[in-house]
């Protein structure tokens, strides 16, 4: 880089200041300014390149060339430059700090001639048509393309209107947009502001007195447009909402009778003129919700909306930096306030007095934190409640009514919504469907309420803040119990849709389309167990919306709701109450594992359906205690539950209810070591549902494509065809991330992707497995499956030499059920601890029956039992073959060759294992082969 030199022929003016390089001297109003020599540097260095962000390594360069400084020198001289110049942190006016970035000169700077060098120079003379262009009040964040954009449309377009809410920075885009012409046009862009104009009658003497116009009496606008002809320049006419039919009055008298002259207004609604091009500002960019958050402070800061919150907290806060591990809170905050930038501004001014967290938490009053706008602002934008006021004081009494009203839907909603709840015959000044239209589309061309035309069907939606400053308004105005209670109504009929809808949709497009009717569905839950609600409506709205809660995999906030509506709710219907004891059992089990509760959910379940006869749900019930006995290994017991179902669909659609029985009687089979009967059910449930079309199921919390895999991914290891369960775990996998299934993907890791690595000794791809499936289960607070994330982890970290204990958590044991517990011994049998072991003698033979003995078979030969051992060896071996459970055959085989090694038997133990082994397909590395290998190679 060039070095700095502080000999310049010119002098620079900013606001009240003359910079003069050449006498090194800093002027305000002709009075010298006192300035360190290395402080006056820094500044001439921003003054130079005004505009652009230089960093710290640039200036520092440029002011101490060849010198090695510390890195808090320049922070001491750059406060030095702001404390002259009068900056403070609220209200940067000349340098503002660029979070990660540097610093910018960003007030308006003008060249001129140096004056002689004898004594102070003289503040140059205002150019009075340059002064007619206010000075931006900070870098524009975000904003670069759309200002691109509009340069390139003023080159053949003479009428622009920028469109949008108020804090949207509608004036700062139009003020950046004219100060980038300044130095095209011959004439300056000129500014002319009607938001201090209270009527009609006062537009022409403003629009007149900053272009140094006559208003000539009697005449309307073609007055004024006949002095401006010849005149080449752009006005921006700002704030035109209050005073629309003016405003588009002067525009076309304006085109018309001044063909050289450009327009760039600003509205909250189109003036609806001719030749009017309308540009609706949209919010700063924010990471996606659904998608990951940035990896880090840089990458955050890419997004616009979280550039914007650090820089003005930067400004209220000394030092401020955005850490990594306030990403997730800045882009809450921001999410909250719909990426407006005087939102974002309004509170990142109170990071200083609450932090990032607490003002995350505590956003909710977003209005009375939002009260801290800049000094110099509008002072309608000096809090967002002033802008908000004179949004809704300028709409009709039914608009405002309507816009009330409105604010009792959270998210989305659509026009049969909104004609529900609103009831047009209650708004004032209107009496049917068309005057509520009217209404509506009166608030969408104001901006008060957005519109989605994403899809088949147009939605709407307020903006957070909207809706806050309004539910205020519709609390004040004494019509709120009854709004609420039509809302909850409303979600209560719009559940209903939505679970039958679940029957014939496909589930992506099902979710799309439903997905965000959650937050309505919270808020109707939330006031219908509150004191002024109705708990039979929130019973009804629990039982009814199960199918939405299944779909995003929100199992822990579910079974809160299903509790609490099983409390209130007094003389429940039996259907509902049946309906909430399904649900029940089934959050339970995700939300706090095998509990107890859950089996008696079931129970109750199936003595309410016999005594009132309800077959779907006795099916329901059979279906809940299957899981049950599954996941608290009770296999046998799980066989007959599912046999039980099977033989209870004579009233259900075969399509329907076929897959459903398959899929349970085949992992039954595979948990009592019925091998291959359970792989072909598992073949016959994938080949059933091959050419049919996914739906939302609302008895099932996986997608059955997905557990049907994760059965026969199992069931291959078992039998030995270990290359071809690692695939179909793979695919198990694919097919749940294909989905976007919250709880499949978790199936799909728990039960099938993390056993199969594990016991083929992929250590790696399990870390990575079980990663995923702790993330997964952390973000949704399922117990169950967190549970299984623990155990996964102590199997790892003990085949990576760390020593953990043999000891499982007393809560794994509890909570997770013995399925999990023998899952774990069979991949590290130092896990398979005395009562489970000792359970043995007891319980029929099941699917790791047979490694289980093995292991027991294995302590006692090291307690000096080896007859016992070598006993207990064969009987393992031998209920292994009858299973087809090859995967335990070789391990029995093996451990039976090392106890007889040296023996009379050794060569026989040696020749069964040496032909189990042959006997395997070709090709399949696993520790279990190495170790087989191993032995024989030992013995020979």
């Amino acid at each position: 880089m060039e070095e700095f030199r502080a000999v310049n022929d010119l002098v620079y003016t900013f606001g009240p200041f003359q910079l003069l390089p050449r006498r090194r001297l800093l002027l305000r109003g002709g009075v010298p300014q006192r300035l360190g020599g290395r402080a006056l540097d820094v500044l001439l260095v921003l003054v130079r390149r005004a505009g652009e962000v230089l960093g710290q390594d640039e200036l520092t360069a440029a002011v101490w060339p060849r010198a090695v400084v510390a890195e808090n020198n320049l922070r001491v001289h750059i406060a030095a430059v702001r404390k002259v110049l009068g900056d403070t942190a609220a209200d940067a006016r000349y340098i503002v700090s660029i979070p990660l970035r540097g610093y910018a000169f960003v007030a308006p700077v003008q060249s001129l001639s140096a004056p002689a060098d004898n004594g102070p120079a003289p503040a140059p003379a205002e150019d009075p048509l340059r002064s007619r262009l206010p000075a931006p009040l900070a870098a524009l964040i975000g904003r670069d393309t759309l200002i691109d954009e509009l340069l390139q449309a003023l080159a053949t377009q003479r009428f622009i209107t920028l469109v949008g809410p108020g804090g949207i920075g509608k004036t700062s885009v139009a003020l950046a947009v004219a100060h980038r012409l300044r130095a095209r046009d011959a004439e300056p862009p000129c500014f002319v502001d009607l938001a201090a104009v209270a009527d009609a009658r006062g537009v022409a003497g403003a629009f007149a007195a900053p272009l140094g116009l006559a208003v000539p009496a009697g005449t309307r606008y073609s007055g004024l447009a006949a002095q401006l002809q010849g005149r080449r320049l752009l006005v921006v006419l700002d704030n035109c909402e209050h005073l629309l039919d003016a405003a588009a009055e002067l525009a076309e008298a304006l085109c018309r009778g001044a063909p050289q002259l450009q327009l760039l207004a600003t509205s909250r609604e189109a003036l609806r003129a001719e030749g009017e091009q309308v540009v609706r500002l949209p919010a700063l960019a924010l990471p996606d919700p659904q998608a990951p958050l940035p990896a880090d402070a840089e990458a955050a800061l890419r997004y616009p909306a979280i550039a914007l919150f650090a820089e003005r907290a930067a400004a209220g806060q000394d030092g401020f930096r955005l850490q990594t591990a306030h990403i997730a809170q800045v882009a809450q905050i921001c999410r909250s306030l719909d990426g407006i930038p005087l939102a974002i501004e309004l509170a990142a001014a109170h990071v200083h007095a609450f932090g990032v967290q607490q003002l995350a938490e505590h956003l909710q009053d977003s209005l009375a934190l939002l009260t801290q706008g800049r000094r110099t602002a509008a002072p309608r934008q000096h809090t967002l409640r002033a802008a908000m006021d004179w949004s809704y004081e300028l709409l009709a009494a039914p608009e405002q009514a309507l816009l009330r009203r409105l604010s009792v839907f959270q998210g989305f909603f659509t026009l049969h919504a909104a004609l529900a709840v609103a009831d047009p015959a209650e708004l004032p000044g209107a009496s049917d469907r068309g005057a509520l239209l009217e209404s509506l589309s009166q608030l969408v061309a104001k901006s008060l309420v957005m519109a989605d035309p994403a899809g088949e069907t147009m939605r709407y939606r307020l903006l957070e803040t909207t809706r806050a400053y309004t539910q205020e308004k519709l609390l004040a105005s004494g019509e709120c119990e009854r709004l609420n209670r039509r809302h909850a109504d409303h979600c209560l009929a719009r559940a209903g849709q939505v679970r039958v809808a679940c029957a014939s949709q496909h589930p992506q497009a099902w979710l799309r389309e439903h997905g965000e009717d959650l937050n309505d569905l919270r808020a109707a839950l939330l006031w219908a167990f509150s004191a002024e609600g109705d708990a039979a409506t929130g019973a009804a709205l629990a039982a009814e919306s199960a199918p939405l809660w299944y779909a995003l995999s929100l199992m822990h906030e579910y079974l809160e709701w299903v509790e609490l509506a099983l409390s209130r709710a007094r003389q429940l219907e039996p259907v509902l109450e049946m309906r909430l004891l399904d649900a029940q059992g089934h959050t339970l089990w995700h939300a706090r594992g095998v509990v107890t509760g859950m089996r008696a959910a079931f129970e109750r379940l199936q003595a309410l359906a016999e005594r009132h006869d309800v077959a779907e749900a006795r099916r329901a019930a059979l279906w809940g205690l299957w899981l049950h006995a599954n996941m608290d290994g009770e296999n046998a017991r799980s066989l007959q539950f599912a046999q039980r179902f099977a033989a209870s669909g004579e009233d259900v659609a075969p399509a329907a209810f076929a897959p459903v029985a398959a899929r349970m009687l085949a992992l039954s089979n595979q948990l009592v070591g019925r091998l291959e009967q359970a792989q072909r059910g598992c073949e016959q449930v994938l080949t059933g549902m091959a050419d049919s079309t996914p739906t939302v199921r609302r008895d099932l919390q996986f997608d059955p494509r997905v557990s049907a895999r994760g059965t026969l991914a199992r069931t291959l290891w078992l039998r030995g065809r270990s290359d071809e369960a690692r695939a179909m775990a793979d695919e198990t996998v694919a097919l749940a991330e294909g989905i976007g299934h919250d709880l499949s993907l978790i199936y799909a890791l728990a039960m099938a992707a993390l056993p199969v690595a594990l016991w083929t000794g992929e250590l790696a791809l399990a870390a990575r497995h079980n990663d995923a499936l702790q993330a997964r289960a952390s973000m949704r607070s399922l117990k169950l499956w967190q549970m299984h994330g623990e155990g996964y982890a102590r199997v790892l970290a003990r085949r990576r030499g760390l020593d953990t204990g043999t000891a499982l958590p007393a809560a794994l044991r509890q909570l997770a059920g013995r399925h999990l517990q023998h899952m774990l011994a069979t991949q590290d049998e130092a896990l398979a601890d005395d009562a489970l072991l000792a359970r043995l003698d007891g319980e029929p033979a099941h699917w790791s029956t047979a490694e289980l003995l093995r292991i027991r078979a294995m302590r006692l030969q090291h307690a000096g039992h080896g007859a016992q051992a070598e006993a207990l060896l064969r009987q393992a071996l031998a209920l292994a073959t009858q299973q087809g459970a090859v995967a335990w055959q070789l391990r029995c085989a093996s451990s039976l060759a090392q106890l007889l090694h040296g023996g009379p038997l050794a060569a026989a133990g040696r020749d069964g294992l040496a032909a189990l082994l042959a006997s395997l397909p070709q090709g399949q590395d696993t520790p279990d082969r190495r170790r087989a290998a191993a032995i024989l190679a030992t013995a020979a």
